[in-house]
């Protein structure tokens, strides 16, 4: 389970840097993921009670109502609405292994796309719906797989000795871009074709998401988003003390997380989601409203 967040909590560790006394539960908020309307959002939300740790996702409006658990858990994070938004893609650990799922929002049962001994996470859904972008380590390492949206003729996108994660479909679907973790021991942001093919590395950084125009990427770098025009060198930091920023459909909000509390170590953490104006003015708390999150909030 821990596995899920060891790349998080490297890269949040040292975000804020005074400590509070640990509160009773805490609450972390992983990744985030826009309804294709833009009226909703994805949260994938890990509960710490003590040594007791589980993930779900829940969903919410943007403007912080309607805040429901969307999965029992105990294992589910990392998402991605379809095209259409009837439908989510997630990582779950569930039948003991964690693989790559599917289900609707009106149903409780889950397909499986992946099968396997290997870990399987960071699925994307494609812009045309017809396959599924994700993070496997079928061959030791992890590298991008793409597969058909029911799970059927997956293949390694890269092969090279990078350790992968988060990859992401451009607007047009003709190109996906990632992060991965080179030798010098830092992470860079890549682009590659869709069919593996013209690779260009971007820049340091890590969690890249698209803008709906497809001409520049939000990016998480030294705890901080940035957004970098593609063909320019020049990296605009848009928000402090934030990570996992993502472009809603239209183009004017961002959807990110702050860390709200961090333990001396910094682990555990808390953490809070938050919607901006695309430059990163205006921000706003989504979930939780309060200083402090506890379960009981919800």
């Amino acid at each position: 389970m821990l596995r899920f967040i060891s790349v998080v909590f490297t890269i949040i560790a040292t975000m804020i840097g005074s400590t509070v006394a640990q509160p009773k539960d805490t609450i972390f908020y992983q990744d985030v993921s826009w309804s294709p309307d833009g009226t909703k959002l994805l949260l994938s939300r890990l509960d710490i009670k003590g040594n007791d740790y589980r993930y779900h996702v829940y969903s919410v409006n943007t403007d912080g109502s309607n805040y429901l658990k969307v999965t029992d858990g105990p294992d589910d994070c990392w998402t991605s609405w379809s095209p259409d938004g009837s439908r989510f893609v997630y990582a779950s650990k569930k039948d003991g292994n964690t693989d790559i799922l599917v289900r609707g929002f009106d149903s409780v049962a889950a397909m499986h796309l992946t099968s396997d001994t290997a870990r399987d996470s960071h699925p994307d859904w494609s812009p045309d719906g017809k396959n599924i972008a994700f993070v496997s380590r079928k061959n030791g390492l992890s590298q991008v797989y793409v597969t058909d949206s029911n799970g059927k003729n997956p293949h390694m996108l890269t092969t090279d000795s990078v350790q992968k994660g988060n990859p992401r479909w451009s607007p047009n679907g003709k190109r996906i871009a990632y992060y991965g973790n080179i030798e010098a021991g830092h992470d860079s942001i890549y682009i590659i074709s869709a069919n593996g093919e013209n690779k260009l590395t971007i820049c340091e950084g890590v969690w890249p998401s698209w803008s709906p125009d497809g001409k520049s990427i939000l990016f998480t770098f030294d705890h901080d988003i940035y957004q970098i025009k593609l063909g320019d060198t020049v990296k605009t930091k848009l928000i402090d003390n934030a990570y996992f920023a993502t472009s809603s459909p239209d183009g004017k909000k961002i959807a990110f997380i702050k860390q709200t509390w961090k333990a001396e170590s910094g682990w555990p953490a808390a953490s809070a989601v938050f919607i901006s104006n695309s430059d990163g003015t205006g921000q706003s708390r989504i979930v939780p409203k309060s200083t402090y999150l506890g379960p009981s909030e919800f």
